[in-house]
């Protein structure tokens, strides 16, 4: 549902929308131009499997059709797979460890290029900003050049985080809040770690609140399961008293009503509007490409202004 009303508020019109910056310069081209080495192929220091495979599968679609195709496919749930409760957890491991191997095996080979901003106040505001408020609350991306307001929505939730803890450690013992603390903490680490230890350059390194979903998803994890534990406590549950699935249900959606509520209208200071949509632009591309050779080099204008997705003819046709 959530999916269908982000495609609503851009006009639901997949067919005629534009790739976005990255999406289309690195994952399609990259598609295109590497094949299955795109795969281990990094970009800013990380691995992005996900938007990869993604662009894998799109670019075998005809290429009007692939803008929609990303768009969709990153919009799509991940069907669960029913499997045992031991296998589950071995699986969600290894997958996990296995991810983590190659992640800093990428991070230790790639350019060390520290930017100017990162010092503690430029980290501590991009986690507050980016990874609390945008991530778990959703509150959109600010205009360049003002003050970004969602430092304080971030800033709200760090102290009800704090708040949860000390409830939880005065009603159940301080070692039901290592659990919460380590995955906040663990937070912090997958947030900090890659932008000083990899090549990300930039006066503002966080202004993008790109990269960012692990951890938003580790702090909002440690929020749900403070919210479980501190809010019931020992109280015995009664019917007019909220079980431990209806926080656990709660605190997601409400994050999520938050996000749509606050960034339901199309943000159009970044310049999406200014390119033609995909489709045009394929069209416009191909008949640059007649009367030329196949091998012939072409790029489609995508948006923001001044990105593009460099083909051949022969990939536009």
């Amino acid at each position: 549902m959530a999916a269908t009303l982000s495609c609503v508020r851009g006009g639901f019109d997949l067919g005629a929308t534009t790739l976005w910056a990255e999406d289309g310069t690195v994952f399609v081209q990259g598609a295109y131009e590497h094949g299955l080495s795109a795969f281990i192929t990094p970009y800013v220091g990380y691995l992005h499997l996900v938007p990869r495979l993604i662009a894998a599968v799109s670019t075998q679609l005809p290429l009007a059709a692939q803008a929609a195709a990303m768009a969709l496919a990153a919009a799509l749930a991940v069907a669960r797979w029913v499997v045992q409760r031991r296998r589950a957890t071995f699986a969600v491991a290894a997958a996990g460890l296995l991810g983590v191997a190659a992640q800093m095996l990428t991070m230790a080979q790639s350019t060390r290029q520290l930017s100017s901003g990162l010092h503690p106040r430029a980290l501590t505001g991009g986690f507050l900003r980016r990874v609390v408020a945008d991530g778990v609350l959703g509150t959109g991306r600010h205009v360049p050049g003002t003050p970004s307001t969602s430092i304080m929505a971030g800033a709200v939730l760090v102290l009800l985080v704090c708040g949860l803890v000390a409830l939880l450690v005065r009603q159940r013992g301080l070692d039901q809040a290592v659990v919460p603390a380590l995955l906040v903490v663990a937070a912090g680490a997958t947030f900090v770690i890659p932008v000083t230890l990899t090549s990300l350059a930039g006066v503002d390194p966080f202004s993008g609140g790109r990269y960012y979903v692990a951890p938003a998803l580790l702090f909002l994890t440690a929020l749900v399961l403070l919210s479980a534990d501190a809010l019931i406590g020992r109280v015995p549950i009664r019917r007019s008293t909220p079980s431990r699935t209806d926080i656990i249900a709660s605190l997601p959606l409400g994050a999520q009503v938050m996000g749509l509520v606050t960034s339901f209208r199309p943000v159009t200071t970044y310049g999406r509007e200014q390119v033609p949509p995909w489709t045009t632009a394929v069209d416009q591309t191909a008949k640059l490409c007649a009367g030329r050779s196949g091998d012939a080099p072409v790029s489609i204008p995508i948006a923001p202004p001044g990105w593009t997705v460099s083909l051949t003819c022969r990939e536009v046709h």
